[in-house]
């Protein structure tokens, strides 16, 4: 092993290249992060510069005419209290040498979702929250949820329309998705927005539900679906989506030192409704969109990051033999003289070939069959017990 001398040269030679923690990619998430996704993401047949010319909001020259017409919407898992403080962000504490350090705490691994949506114009729409309970019920109800008044304040670019959606396991569903859609259409109907408009999505399972489909049809709004595993250069929520955790942690720290029991759900949707309107600026929103190619007048590809593009490596391709060794030239045939021309021959082939890479799956030398994983498949089944109650209002029905 070199030593640490002969890393301060050799670095201090080479001021090029440095020493860096390898970041994790996921191998199917790398196959995807490539120049060619990007181009046909942007420019492909059905890619994105041509949904938005077919919907009326790009012209010929590629100039985006109303970028209001233009929003993304984003799922992003939270947990009620677990896991903001691991890894390196762990705090040292004092303790004896061969004493172990163990610090006692309370937590709730219940997991909720928030669904949030921008549009490229920088405004802010209400969310959903989705909980994993059986009910809705009027304990839920906390003072918080007061600000949201099914109101659009443009001079603030934000809007305090919102949900409260209930599943099983706190995901969302084809059901709570098609409960955002009508939420989401009235935003756009209270800002004055009657022509269609283009949602940008992940491709979940929610947005393929049949009535999700027709429903966005019906009511001018055209879903558009980036392809799987590329949302974290494709998506700009997604881009954000880390502030918003850490905004909420820094809410949820500061009201776990005025409680005296554990946090539930109903200090979950609190904190969420606090720091809804301040998690993000006008800014954030706008750039969220530049780092993810789509700007408020035009498409640019060029500006997303491609510091972790996956580059595939060019496939080898198999040297071709010809098992037929060509006869001698001007040697009578079957003669000793042709043989030792075509033993010749062959020796020479043997030889060039003797270091040659093999391609074991290559006909005649070995058959090799992938190995399949066995998927497996969930056999939960999803009720219609479930469903989604509008935030503003005195009660809600259970």
């Amino acid at each position: 092993m070199p030593s640490k001398r002969f890393f301060t040269g050799f670095f201090g030679r080479h001021p090029e290249i440095s020493l860096k923690r390898q970041e994790k990619l996921e191998a199917k998430r790398a196959s995807m992060t490539n120049e060619d996704m990007v181009e046909e993401h942007f420019r492909g047949v059905y890619g994105m510069i041509a949904e938005l010319k077919d919907a009326g909001i790009m012209d010929e020259n590629g100039l985006i005419l109303d970028p209001r017409r233009i929003v993304n919407l984003d799922e992003t898992p939270a947990f009620v209290d677990f896991a903001d403080n691991k890894g390196n962000a762990k705090t040292k504490r004092v303790a004896g040498k061969d004493d172990k350090c163990i610090g006692v705490s309370t937590e709730n691994r219940e997991c909720n979702t928030v669904t949030m949506c921008w549009g490229l114009d920088g405004f802010n729409y209400g969310p959903q929250i989705i909980v994993a309970k059986k009910t809705i019920t009027e304990g839920l109800a906390v003072d918080a949820l007061k600000v949201f008044k099914d109101e659009i304040h443009e001079e603030f670019h934000c809007s305090t329309f919102g949900i409260i959606s209930n599943t099983q396991y706190g995901v969302q569903t084809g059901d709570t998705f098609l409960d955002y859609l009508k939420k989401l259409d009235r935003e756009l109907s209270a800002r004055g927005i009657n022509e269609e408009v283009v949602v940008l999505s992940d491709s979940h399972a929610s947005r393929k539900d049949v009535r999700v489909l027709q429903y966005a049809k019906d009511h001018r709004m055209r879903l558009f679906f980036e392809p799987p595993q590329t949302s974290h250069f494709l998506q700009s929520l997604d881009q954000y989506n880390r502030q918003f955790h850490c905004r909420y942690n820094k809410a949820k720290n500061n009201l776990k030192k005025q409680l005296d029991r554990n946090m539930n759900t109903g200090d979950f949707i609190s904190l969420v409704a606090r720091i809804w309107k301040d998690w993000s600026s006008v800014d954030d929103r706008i750039n969220s969109f530049a780092q993810v190619g789509i700007l408020q007048n035009r498409v640019a590809p060029e500006n997303i990051d491609r510091s972790q593009f996956y580059v595939q490596p060019p496939p080898k391709e198999v040297q071709k033999v010809n098992t037929t060794i060509a006869s001698p030239v001007g040697v009578e045939k079957e003669s000793a003289e042709y043989w030792q021309e075509k033993y010749a021959q062959a020796q020479k082939i043997i030889e060039a070939q003797a270091n040659r890479e093999v391609d074991p799956a290559e006909a005649g030398i070995m058959r090799v069959e992938q190995r399949q994983n066995k998927t497996k498949v969930s056999k939960v089944r999803i009720t219609d017990s479930y469903g989604s109650a509008n935030i503003s209002g005195p009660s809600w029905k259970a």
